[in-house]
């Protein structure tokens, strides 16, 4: 029985024995959620046995003593083997890599190394202290191997901001970044911990701003739908400037500008970005206005995107009836060359008029006939195509009579204008019941948009209006 008292007691004292020599001997490395380098942990055991007579032992280990060894450990990522992302020549951007601390300590930690393929360059580094991913005022420029970075607790990351300039790098080629760091740790059990993150560009064509419609035709702007509208003051019409980039890299900071000409002023409130309206003012959205100016600035638009753009516009009070306003934007980007879109035309009341010369505007003649022909002496009336007017001679017939605001028009074709060096020349005869049948000489050419240019002048020796009012010359107009 003793034996067996004995046996059970020694064996108990011996089990726990071994259990602390083992602990005692084990190295203890903690993880980042784990417990902290220099970390002291003291443990003993204390055990008590009462044999079969009733009689009480009690033992006490001796107290074992742990310290935690500080371990210094980190990561630096990312680690790209395959492209995440697509940049063209010529652009400047901001890469982040990212630094975690994987030990048990606070550290700080120093760039040894960055570096990037030629013909690209990183130009600085930054720390990204207030964690915004964007390089501000608060984050500190980073010289390398000499800068400390702010300290990082175990478990907490800090990224680190790489402006790179892609230059004239070669499309379809990549650029590799890579990053290394050091820990600062001196006394950590596996010695100062370093990595080194990569990071993989595709280089591409770069982007291209295109017609939505067509990747060989320019950004397209448009009125009331078409690229030429018939306007009359007092009533609004509407703009819209549409695009794609058919490039293959994202166009970055990217301005869509539009100087309104003389003549046409914007109507306030009216700007819209797809379906989402913007205020008008310099303010956290796209858009603004300022003076005739439309702007609309984009951070970035991704390959294959449309963007389409609208605003209503109107004639200002000094705008001249019978022109051809013409109007155009603008698309740029940090990335992407500048590039013009089609033009859009407003025409404003492309009307003439028969009027009293003694009454001027309060005497419009109505039902005058107006008639034009191919030769002076009026025998050869000039064919035009029918049915292809605008009020008021929507038919285009020739001859014509005026309404009853004595106006009057007709549509010519293209190849009836003449051209640059050689103006087509037509006659026009007005008469009208009580007044003097005139004779006019107009002479035609072509200008650009689809416009053209006319000088109109009397061959029955009586004045004519000066154009865009009822002043009375007696020279061509």
């Amino acid at each position: 029985m003793m034996l067996t008292v004995d046996y059970k007691r020694t064996a108990l004292i011996a089990t726990i024995l071994v259990a602390l020599v083992y602990a005692s001997t084990a190295g203890v490395l903690a993880r980042p959620d784990g417990t902290p380098g220099n970390t002291v942990i003291t443990n003993h055991a204390e055990a008590t046995y009462e044999d079969d007579s009733g009689n009480t032992f009690a033992t006490v280990s001796p107290t074992v003593i742990v310290t935690v060894k500080t371990l210094s450990a980190l990561t630096v990522t990312p680690d790209e083997t395959q492209p995440s992302a697509n940049v063209g020549p010529q652009e400047t951007l901001t890469r982040t890599f990212r630094i975690c601390n994987m030990g048990n300590t606070p550290d700080l930690y120093t760039i040894t190394r960055i570096e990037v393929n030629a013909p690209s360059r990183i130009t600085s580094l930054y720390f990204d202290v207030d964690a915004s991913g964007t390089i501000t005022s608060t984050d500190t420029l980073v010289t390398v191997n000499e800068s400390l970075s702010p300290r990082v607790q175990p478990g907490f990351c800090l990224n680190v901001l790489a402006v790179l300039e892609t230059n004239d790098v070669a499309p379809q080629s990549n650029i590799t970044i890579r990053l290394a760091a050091r820990s600062n740790v001196v006394a950590a059990v596996n010695g100062r911990g370093e990595d080194e993150g990569t990071i993989i560009n595709a280089v591409g064509n770069g982007g291209r701003f295109t017609s939505p419609d067509n990747a060989s035709l320019p950004p397209s702007k448009l009125v009331n739908g078409n690229p030429q509208a018939i306007v009359s003051p007092g009533n609004p019409f509407a703009y819209t400037i549409a695009f794609r980039n058919s490039g293959d890299v994202t166009a970055r900071n990217v301005l869509i500008s539009d100087d309104l000409p003389a003549g046409i002023e914007y109507v306030p409130a009216s700007l819209r970005l797809e379906e989402r309206s913007l205020s008008d003012i310099e303010d956290a959205d796209e858009g603004m206005i300022r003076n005739r100016r439309l702007e609309i600035r984009l951070s970035e638009v991704a390959p294959d995107q449309i963007v389409r753009i609208s605003f209503s516009a109107r004639l200002t009070g000094n705008a001249p009836a019978g022109v051809g306003v013409i109007n155009g934007a603008t698309v740029s980007g940090q990335n992407v060359t500048a590039t013009s879109s089609t033009t859009a035309v407003v025409v404003i009341d492309p009307f003439g008029i028969v009027f009293s010369g003694r009454g001027g505007a309060a005497s419009p003649i109505p039902n005058a006939r107006i008639e034009i022909f191919q030769d002076q002496a009026t025998a050869n009336p000039l064919q035009i195509p029918a049915s292809a007017g605008f009020a008021p001679n929507t038919e285009n017939v020739n001859p014509f009579l005026s309404d009853g605001q004595g106006h009057f028009n007709f549509i010519l074709q293209s190849q009836q204008l003449g051209s640059l060096n050689a103006p087509a020349r037509y006659f026009m005869k007005i008469t009208a019941q009580g007044y003097i049948t005139r004779l006019l000489e107009i002479n035609v050419r072509p200008a650009s948009d689809g416009l053209f240019v006319m000088s109109v002048s009397a061959l029955d020796g009586q004045p004519i209006a000066r154009a865009g009012s009822f002043e009375l010359v007696n020279e061509p107009v």
